[in-house]
């Protein structure tokens, strides 16, 4: 009676692991066309820098500065992300601080001041 019962449980509890793993998604198995390359993360960093510092020459900081604050931080961050490694965090932050950025230079009239 003692072997039985150890036999249900050690094959419940090895079902149960097995269950439990079913789902996981490994590096090797995960889908990499959802990995933007490294070039159009670092294409969509730079581009975001680019417009930065345009909205910072147009006088954006007196001009309009919750946006230029706004596009300075996800820059920030979006460099961050770059540093870290992720893939898709690089883009959306970038992305968000040339909208920004474009923001800005629209307030300051677009030029340098």
């Amino acid at each position: 009676m003692g072997k039985w019962m150890i036999r249900i449980l050690t094959c419940s509890i090895s079902l149960g692991f097995l269950g439990g793993c079913a789902g996981m998604d490994t590096k090797k198995s995960a889908d990499p066309s959802r990995k933007p390359a490294r070039a159009a993360r670092i294409g969509a960093v730079d581009e975001a820098r680019k417009h930065f510092r345009a909205a910072e020459a147009a006088g954006g900081e007196s001009a309009a500065p919750f946006e230029f604050y706004m596009a300075r931080e996800y820059l920030v961050l979006a460099e961050k992300e770059f540093n870290a490694g992720d893939y898709v965090g690089v883009i959306d932050m970038a992305t968000e601080s040339k909208t920004y950025s474009a923001l800005v230079l629209e307030r300051a009239g677009g030029g340098a001041k």
